[in-house]
């Protein structure tokens, strides 16, 4: 177990970002720098690399590349020494986004998600990761049609779900999978109908899909497109035997 406490230090941080005290924040990334990184938790970590994000929204915009670059260098020496910790994928991907390196942060999210890695004994092992599917739902494949990709990545985080220690919101990957689902067999429909809305084994599958993210998903926001969706499915695939919950 670790023999030194970095909670203060990460609240510090986290506190000075949010507080754009930004002399006082280089003091606390200064003196955590002291310990080494492998006493270093993913609290600490994360909100010493976050320190520089919230850094490099204020900044000038030429310093901006260094700020989130310094960010950078933080969370990866800290995932070369817990290259198992989810964390660390998914807040280096965030900086690397926020600093417009996409494919770079694909690659990262990509890593965490599909690749095994080795434990610090040497065993390799698949990262649960939840959180970094999210992180590339929202930000990779937001407002893209590449529907197989949503389904696997919405798929993942599902099952990635059921092993993460804290909670993720299923419901929504469940959500991202449905349009996809519903998407692809518009797609479809438009080269040959009979795999599109005649193809009735995949419209019940994508009508599964709404209805349990229907009952997973508590904001009204959500609940609106499923119902809208939901009915023109049905109408379009002639289904008129199904309703969501409230519905009955």
């Amino acid at each position: 177990p670790c023999r030194y406490n970095t909670a203060p230090r990460g609240d510090a941080l986290h506190s000075a970002g949010k507080c754009a005290e930004w002399e006082l924040g280089e003091r606390a990334v200064e003196t955590a720098k002291s310990l080494p990184r492998k006493y270093w938790d993913w609290y600490l970590a994360v909100w010493a690399s976050e320190f520089y994000v919230n850094r490099a929204e204020a900044c000038d915009p030429a310093e901006r590349s260094e700020m989130l670059g310094r960010g950078l260098e933080i969370i990866r020496e800290c995932r070369l020494q817990s290259p198992l910790e989810e964390r660390f994928y998914n807040k280096e991907a965030e900086i690397l986004i926020a600093d417009g390196r996409i494919d770079e942060a694909r690659a990262v999210l990509e890593s965490a998600i599909y690749q095994e890695h080795e434990a610090n004994d040497g065993t390799p092992c698949m990262i649960p990761a939840a959180q970094c599917c999210l992180t590339y739902l929202d930000s990779i494949l937001y407002g893209v049609n590449d529907y197989a990709k949503i389904i696997d990545i919405a798929r993942r985080g599902v099952k990635n779900a059921a092993v993460e220690q804290e909670p993720v919101n299923t419901g929504y990957f469940l959500f991202r999978e449905a349009l996809a689902l519903d998407g692809s067999i518009h797609e479809e429909n438009e080269r040959n109908r009979s795999k599109g809305f005649g193809n009735q084994e995949l419209v019940r599958e994508a009508l599964n899909t709404y209805e349990l993210a229907y009952k997973l998903n508590i904001a009204e926001s959500y609940r609106k497109i499923i119902r809208t969706r939901f009915s023109i499915l049905c109408g379009k695939a002639g289904i008129a035997d199904r309703r969501l919950p409230e519905d009955d």
